[in-house]
């Protein structure tokens, strides 16, 4: 396989501790590994904390934002303006190949490029909007309004592409039914990079952790319901919420639902302290309902040996019993019997926490994902 030039654009800070960040600097890392050269052309700031050997190129920023939250917002008009700039200026500069655009403010930059340079562009399908684009609303008119505006852009932005990969087989079904030619949409799974040998000495009582973003679709008020009925079992255990943004709003409602002294958020944390702090946990939930995307959070479970507890909606790769404990949507008794289950049962935390890591490295492993990336480029150069 020859080596290509590569740019990976996305309309977020970078890097970040969120999903598709870990993501795309896992996948750029693995792909400059196999003797490829990839730009990333991002937000004009990520987490100052970090330092990574990948070649970043920012695009100018809006003055004021340094916003590391998903969801909409007028400034991004303004940010993804500079997105395009910057991308054709690398595209120009570095003899980009091909154009691999993540999310959806990334594609819109990427086709503007691609008129003007006729650089392929393969469009990474991380969610769909019909489903997503509403939980960010509360009012129930301008949720209909953001369903509909979300159909719309899952009908128009991947179409366009002239190549789609979707993270999961419901996403690639679904970018089909709305719109995108069969032969033009593949599904690759993401993948994990391999973390050393657990050494983590355990909390001293049953604690389970939640690693991820705030937002809505998280379903995070189901997670504190279900850790109330677990408390009436076990009234010692304790919930940490682990996540890269601000946690002060969620803490709030903590707060007012009594649980403070259950349930601990923090926040602000860089990638590494959210795994530290995950490895001491001897369960790890996932509470999501949503089909529409692939929860990255699940794979770093699975990488770290954590017994799962998961919603069924979200839970790609998993298997009741086999290599997680997985809960129809919305069960409240079940998912607390589960994590439960898992404080009392060490025997069978320990086994399905061995197989979870076994699901990782047999399934989601870049050594598996990158060969079929490679061959996704190679047939729409070729197409070229």
């Amino acid at each position: 396989m020859m080596p290509y030039r590569i740019a990976m654009v996305m309309g977020c800070p970078f890097p970040a501790a969120q999903g598709t960040q870990v993501l795309v600097e896992q996948m750029s890392r693995a792909l400059v590994n196999r003797g490829h050269q990839v730009h990333i052309v991002a937000y004009h700031f990520g987490d100052p904390t970090r330092t990574i050997d990948l070649n970043i190129h920012r695009a100018p920023g809006f003055p004021g934002y340094h916003r590391f939250r998903s969801g909409p917002d007028l400034r991004k008009l303004v940010l993804d303006w500079g997105l395009t700039k910057t991308l054709l200026k690398v595209v120009k500069q570095y003899d980009v190949q091909v154009i691999h655009a993540h999310n959806y403010e990334a594609p819109i930059a990427a086709y503007a490029v691609r008129r003007k340079t006729g650089i392929p562009v393969i469009y990474h399908a991380h969610n769909l909007l019909g489903e997503e684009l509403p939980t960010y609303f509360r009012h129930r008119l301008v949720k209909s309004q953001m369903e509909s505006l979300g159909y719309y852009l899952d009908q128009s932005i991947p179409p366009k592409g002239d190549f789609c990969v979707a993270l999961t087989p419901g996403i690639q079904d679904a970018l089909i039914s709305r719109g995108t030619q069969p032969a033009k949409v593949i599904s690759i799974p993401p993948a994990v990079e391999p973390l050393p040998p657990d050494g983590h000495i355990p909390f001293p009582v049953p604690t389970a952790a939640y690693q991820g973003n705030l937002d809505s679709y998280q379903n995070l008020d189901f997670l504190l319901d279900a850790w109330k009925l677990v408390l009436k079992t076990i009234p010692i255990a304790q919930l940490l919420i682990l996540t890269h943004g601000d946690g002060s709003r969620f803490r709030r409602l903590v707060r007012r639902l009594g649980l403070s002294s259950q349930v601990k958020v923090k926040d602000q944390l860089t990638f590494s302290e959210s795994l530290e702090l995950l490895m001491r946990c001897p369960v790890a939930v996932n509470p999501r309902f949503g089909w529409w995307g692939f929860p990255i959070k699940l794979l770093n479970y699975l990488e770290t040996n954590r017994p799962i507890v998961s919603c069924r909606g979200s839970a790609h790769g998993l298997h009741h019993l086999q290599n997680a404990w997985v809960v129809e949507n919305g069960d409240l008794e079940q998912f607390a019997a589960g994590i439960i289950e898992l404080f009392i049962n060490p025997g069978l935390a320990k086994s399905l926490g061995m197989t979870a890591q076994n699901t990782v490295r047999k399934d989601f492993s870049w050594q598996g994902v990158i060969p079929r990336l490679e061959e996704t480029y190679e047939r729409v150069l070729n197409d070229r």
